[in-house]
């Protein structure tokens, strides 16, 4: 099926989105974009296209039948959200119905800092939620998938998903001359004259860096990602910088260092990811140095 119309979408995948929802809670992770919806509903409904921008059709669709099964049930589509971790303006309808006293805290009134304020608040109910399970059950006749799905880690760097340790599957070919074109092209990253680059440096955390540059005060850290990497390896990668960065400031201090990350892949990352990219300081460049492979 290549087309559906808004309410069919809603109607056909509030059950999915609600399950992947439950998933994310159990693995920790505090939101789903309406992106990541999309992409699992084309998956799951068949359909080649779904836009980002009817996902809060579904999210709503999916309050609302949790809501006439259990009145207690905390805002879950508060965790369906923009890359930035907020929902949109299809949450405030729901906030401003059950949480808003007297129209004196419309959603849409209320500044950034204090909607994050609603949102953490709302994300520790659902978290603590203990009905989830029986309220999927009572709506759908089933019970909800206990398995998360895997992320599909493509990347063949030679590292386990979750440590720099050796143990991988084999470092590919590509991977190591993105990296050895990273050492030796400072310029092209917009590292600074002074700066010299090491490949697979080490961490205290035990993480090996794919390129770190230094002049001894400064780094800047490189996380490379090659033509084998998809979707989950670019989050994984934004992720890695982030810890590389915290760790490298540990490790200096009482010292403050400046410390920068950069994740150096060969292909443009989804808007979704550019955004969190951003959001995170993480640096974003592409460099085409193999042929694009076919999706």
């Amino acid at each position: 099926m290549s087309t559906y119309t808004v309410e069919k979408l809603a109607q056909d995948g509030a059950k999915h989105a609600f399950a992947l929802l439950l998933q994310h809670i159990r693995c920790g992770e505090p939101f789903v974009t309406y992106g990541a919806i999309a992409k699992f509903l084309e998956e799951k409904l068949i359909i080649t296209k779904i836009f980002p921008t009817h996902i809060g059709h579904v999210a709503g669709h999916l309050m609302e039948s949790i809501s006439k099964e259990s009145r207690d049930a905390p805002l879950i589509n508060a965790l369906v959200t923009r890359p930035n971790g907020l929902p949109g303006s299809g949450f405030g309808g729901f906030y401003d119905e059950h949480l808003c006293e007297a129209g004196e805290c419309q959603w849409a009134n209320l500044v950034e800092v204090d909607q994050l304020k609603v949102v953490a608040d709302i994300r520790a109910e659902v978290r603590g939620y203990s009905k989830w399970d029986a309220i999927y059950k009572e709506l759908y006749g089933e019970s909800p998938p206990k398995v998360a799905k895997p992320k599909l880690f493509t990347e063949k760097d030679g590292n386990l998903p979750d440590t720099g340790k050796k143990g991988g599957s084999g470092e590919s070919n590509e991977h190591k001359a993105l990296k050895k074109w990273a050492c030796d092209n400072p310029q092209a990253l917009k590292i600074r004259a002074g700066m010299t680059g090491e490949i697979e440096a080490s961490l205290l955390s035990g993480d090996l860096i794919d390129v770190l540059f230094t002049d001894g005060k400064s780094y800047v850290a490189v996380e490379v990602k090659s033509i084998h990497s998809g979707d989950d390896d670019w989050q994984r990668g934004i992720y890695q910088c982030v810890k590389y960065r915290s760790v490298l400031e540990a490790q200096e201090l009482p010292v403050k260092v400046n410390v920068r990350t950069i994740l150096l892949t060969e292909e443009d990352l989804p808007y979704e990811l550019k955004d969190r990219a951003r959001l995170l300081g993480v640096k974003l460049k592409v460099h085409e140095l193999h042929a694009r492979r076919l999706r």
